[in-house]
């Protein structure tokens, strides 16, 4: 399926696992310039990596409106 995103940017929070993971990686494959992130450096990184070349990454925390994590 074509959906008209090849070339197109996108940011996917907490996509180091599970359905983040899922949805970076159908973005990828659609063609888009994706930008991933997760609150473990490491895991962003080993995602990053396993979703193919040019996908960036980031480390942080969007669980809280600090950044920080937690609720509030």
């Amino acid at each position: 399926m074509d959906l008209g995103i090849r070339g197109r940017r996108a940011a996917v929070a907490a996509a180091s696992a599970g359905l983040g993971h899922a949805s970076a990686a159908a973005l990828v494959a659609e063609g888009a310039r994706v930008t991933i992130c997760g609150s473990d450096e490491e895991r962003a990184r080993a995602a990053a990596e396993r979703l193919g070349p040019g996908v960036r990454w980031l480390r942080a925390d969007v669980s809280g409106p600090d950044g920080g994590g937690g609720g509030g």
